[in-house]
Order: C-alpha cells, then structure tokens, then sequence
C-alpha cells in the first residue's frame, strides 16, 4: 500500500472572538481578575477591552457596579492601559 504525503494544514485566519465574564466584585481583597492570551508572535495587534458597569441594569443586572475600573497589564504585571471614571 502506498500512502500519499502529509499535506499541512492551512493556517487558520485571524478571526474575531468574543470572550466575557461576570462575578461578583467589591474592593480590597474582592477584585475580579480576568485573563486572556494572545499567540501569534510578536507583531502588534489591536484588541478591544471593555468593562460595562451602570449600563447593565438596563439589561435587567439589579446591582451593576458604579463606577468600574480597567487595569490591563502583560503577564508580568507591566501596564499596558487603564481607565477609570467611563463616559456615560
């Protein structure tokens, strides 16, 4: 029997993702810590990060929070972006 030779995969297109979560969050020691990874090498590559808070409620959340805070940092804990105070 004769077996023809492996062809590799095409490689996968870049696609868009959505990935969310939602626990419970106060302050001090109650923080939400989220992750994700990005692989692909080392070019740049643009990504949107959001975190909704008083928004919610019209989505019926009975206790969105107030006022949440974005602190986006590599796995090393270097800063990437923050923001805080979100425009309405």
């Amino acid at each position: 029997m004769i077996t023809p030779p492996v062809t590799p995969p095409a490689p996968t297109p870049a696609r868009l993702l959505n990935l969310s979560s939602r626990g419970w969050v106060s302050d001090g020691d109650a923080l939400m810590i989220d992750g994700f990874i990005l692989n692909g090498g080392d070019a740049p590559r643009r990504i949107v990060v959001r975190a909704l808070g008083p928004t919610l409620a019209d989505a019926g959340l009975p206790t969105p929070l107030a006022n949440p805070r974005l602190h986006v940092t590599t796995v090393d804990g270097q800063p990437i972006a923050e923001n805080d105070d979100w425009a309405q």
